[in-house]
């Protein structure tokens, strides 16, 4: 796929995105760590886990400007031998299923449609995680005063963007502001977490890590974060004080996963996502999803 056509979709329907990842300082804690496990879940599943090869293979249809989805569109592809699989009315987007390259030509071929091509995988770079201070340097929640986490000693970053005067200030968000974390999901039961999250309106585009998240966290929600990664980017948005101070300590988070715990974030569920946050009312969508694209 075009990659800079990808990125100029991705912008199109993202208007209130704000992605960046700062370099990682301090790691929030983990409870488990199902990566680690596959091999017991594999057999506890009867049969292999996916891969990252496993992940993505739609396709990204962008209709024409001002022209909205095609009314016949949901025809043409079952004619092409492919699948809707969603469609994004108010970002004239769609993705599919099932088209093999001929198919996905004579749709882009359509006068209606801007574009149809296979869906990129980005996949994610994630540096090596280092807790070894957690357990016996946790502080009381401190949600009043950040400074009080038991990481902040570490959080350089807070102090370079002057975070700790917007507190001494008494800037600490407002729960009336949701910012929607489109990552690898969110550990909602983490202490620095715990009541932020906005289950009602969270969601996991990545079906492949549902039947871990039952195996090895019975009775979670999806978006239930299997890497680590999305926890740490949303506790550093918001968090209670407790392991790591957070930019604040009021906002509410939307978890949107849609990078997979076998490896990468599909095109399509992260263009799903971004349509999710914005139809869902989202003030803010972070994206910290740095590293390479692959086909």
């Amino acid at each position: 796929m075009n990659l800079q056509r990808f990125a100029v979709g991705l912008a199109a329907c993202a208007a209130l995105a704000l992605a960046g990842c700062a370099e990682d300082t301090t790691s929030p804690p983990q409870t488990a760590d199902p990566a680690a496990d596959a091999a017991s879940f594999a057999k506890t599943a009867g049969g292999a886990l996916p891969t990252a090869d496993d992940i993505g293979g739609r396709h990204i249809v962008i209709f024409s400007a001002r022209r909205g989805v095609p009314k016949d569109f949901e025809k043409a592809v079952t004619d092409l031998g492919g699948t809707v699989d969603a469609v994004y009315k108010k970002v004239g987007a769609a993705v599919v299923s099932g088209l093999d390259a001929k198919g996905a030509n004579a749709l882009a071929k359509r006068s209606d449609v801007r574009y149809a091509e296979i869906e990129p995988v980005i996949e994610m770079e994630l540096p090596e995680l280092n807790g070894d201070r957690m357990s016996s340097e946790v502080a009381p929640a401190s949600p009043t005063d950040p400074t009080g986490a038991g990481f902040y000693p570490d959080q350089w970053n807070m102090r370079a963007i002057e975070a700790d005067d917007a507190w001494a200030a008494g800037r600490l968000g407002s729960a009336a502001v949701t910012v929607a974390i489109l990552d690898t999901g969110i550990d909602y039961l983490h202490g620095d977490l715990i009541g932020h999250v906005d289950l009602s309106r969270s969601i996991s585009l990545i079906p492949a890590d549902d039947a871990v998240v039952d195996a090895v966290f019975p009775g979670r929600e999806y978006i239930t974060d299997l890497v680590w990664h999305g926890t740490h980017v949303a506790s550093n948005v918001v968090s209670s004080g407790w392991g790591m101070a957070g930019v604040t300590s009021q906002v509410t988070l939307m978890g949107v996963k849609v990078c997979s715990v076998f490896g990468g974030c599909p095109g399509s569920a992260v263009f799903g996502g971004i349509a999710w946050a914005i139809e869902h009312d989202a003030d803010v969508i972070n994206m910290s999803l740095g590293g390479h694209f692959q086909k």
